[in-house]
């Protein structure tokens, strides 16, 4: 379970979606949104893993677009909000899993789109690196992955993530440093140095 600190108090995020609807909005990811929109295939079969879903905002949005959905995350009270939204309304194409990262078995070929949007930062380097290796593996031939993550937050350091995927076609790739104005867990503002990659498996 990912844990905040704050004023010397342990926070999980059991804590704070326990306590919260929506902590980070309805609207998609943005740049999950961008990688939609340079996804080029069109077949109606269309897979999504999304990895660290949180109370599933991508997910119900990949949904909504026609996708078969994976929702993986280890909050067990974000999973279980998503689960009480995907039977209120009767969703059919999304399968939400309470399960850590460093568990994460996907097979190779699986998925269309691969989303990891501020989930690698919360574990180790190896965890994050392996979980990488994974989505490659995992990903189709046209399909594009996702991810957005804090650089130097366990060890990733600036262009790693380019580097990374150098076997792969780079759509987008941008790291800056961005101003947060304050979330449950951390309210004081701060800043985040976060690269963010779309690439296409070639």
């Amino acid at each position: 379970m990912f844990r905040w600190w704050h004023n010397n108090i342990i926070m999980s995020y059991n804590d704070i979606y326990k306590y919260r609807k929506n902590v980070f909005g309805d609207e998609p990811t943005p740049i999950l949104a961008m990688a939609v929109n340079l996804f080029e295939n069109q077949q109606s079969n269309k897979s999504f893993l999304d990895i660290g879903c949180g109370q599933g905002r991508d997910s119900l949005y990949m949904s909504g677009l026609g996708f078969q959905v994976e929702a993986v995350d280890s909050s067990e009270v974000a999973c279980e909000q998503l689960l009480r939204i995907v039977s209120d309304k009767n969703i059919n194409n999304i399968h939400v899993k309470n399960a850590d990262i460093k568990d994460l078995i996907i097979k190779d070929e699986q998925f269309d789109i691969i989303s990891a949007i501020n989930a690698l930062h919360f574990v180790d380097k190896i965890t994050a690196l392996k979980t990488i290796d994974m989505m490659k593996k995992s990903i189709k031939s046209g399909g594009i992955i996702v991810i957005s993550s804090f650089v130097f937050r366990n060890g990733f350091i600036e262009k790693e993530l380019l580097e990374l995927f150098d076997d792969f076609e780079v759509l987008h790739f941008q790291e800056s440093i961005i101003e947060d104005s304050g979330h449950p867990g951390q309210p004081e503002k701060h800043t985040h140095y976060v690269s963010r990659i779309i690439t296409k498996k070639i």
